[in-house]
């Protein structure tokens, strides 16, 4: 499993243990990188529709600011242009 590197203007090429003709990948190469990737699931029980519309409006905006949080996270030893596990 391999993940592009993030770069800017002080990123250092190629990356220690990078697979041959790809120096910009960091190489994800243990069974730990995919235990790693973690995530929180919520469940909530609404009493009627209107309610439940209610929580899911109020919850949809924090989905993305926790998605780019999970881009600061160590699991892949660099920061990657990933911002979440999905891509």
């Amino acid at each position: 499993m391999t993940a592009t590197l993030f770069k800017d203007a002080k990123t250092k090429l190629p990356v220690e243990g990078a697979p041959q003709g790809e120096p910009d990948v960091v190489l994800l190469d243990a069974m730990g990188f995919g235990m790693g990737c973690c995530c929180l699931q919520l469940t909530f029980q609404a009493c009627n529709i209107t309610e439940a519309r209610r929580l899911y409006d109020q919850l949809a905006p924090l989905c993305p600011i926790m998605l780019a949080l999970t881009a600061a996270a160590p699991s892949t030893r660099l920061l990657t242009e990933s911002d979440c596990r999905w891509t």
